[in-house]
């Protein structure tokens, strides 16, 4: 978990400044902590549960945001 965590810390700092978006800050840090989250399922240091969930749990908040914009 330290090692996710640094990742998506580190990423969040450094797109933070470069982009004036929150949105694309937020997709990149999302997509490199699941390729993370993938890369340490495969060395065999986070169990399979972990990435199930969390991709739950990003599914559910990505559905509420196009539900909020669809009816507005």
């Amino acid at each position: 978990m330290a090692t996710l965590c640094m990742v998506g810390l580190a990423f969040s700092a450094i797109l933070g400044k470069r982009h004036g978006t929150e949105n694309a800050n937020m997709m990149v840090t999302g997509i490199t902590i699941f390729v993370t989250m993938g890369t340490l399922f495969l060395i065999g240091w986070m169990p399979f549960a972990f990435m199930i969930i969390a991709a739950v749990v990003v599914g559910v908040l990505f559905a509420s945001k196009v539900r909020t914009g669809m009816v507005g």
